[in-house]
C-alpha cells in the first residue's frame, strides 16, 4: 500500500517530534520508531480501524505508547 502524508500531518509530526525531543533526546527516536511501526500496522490492515466520522471515510489509529491519534483514509 503506498503511504502520502498530508502537508498539515508532516507539519503535525514535526511539532510532536520536537516535543519529544525537548523531553529527552531518546525519546525523540522512539517515537519515530513507533510512528513507523504504527504506519506499517494501518498498511497491513486498514479496514480495521474505527471510522474517524459517519460523514468521510477517515478512519482512526491510536499509537499506545506515545498517544497519538493518526487519521488516515485509504483507497
Amino acid at each position: 500500500m503506498r503511504v502520502l502524508h498530508l502537508n498539515q500531518a508532516l507539519a503535525d509530526e514535526q511539532r510532536e517530534i520536537e516535543f519529544w525531543r525537548g523531553q529527552s533526546p531518546e525519546l525523540e527516536e522512539e517515537f519515530l520508531d513507533e510512528l513507523s511501526k504504527a504506519i506499517d500496522t494501518i498498511a497491513k490492515a486498514p479496514e480495521g480501524y474505527a471510522r474517524a466520522s459517519k460523514q468521510t471515510r477517515l478512519r482512526r489509529f491510536v499509537e499506545k505508547r506515545f498517544q497519538t491519534a493518526i487519521l488516515y483514509r485509504f483507497n
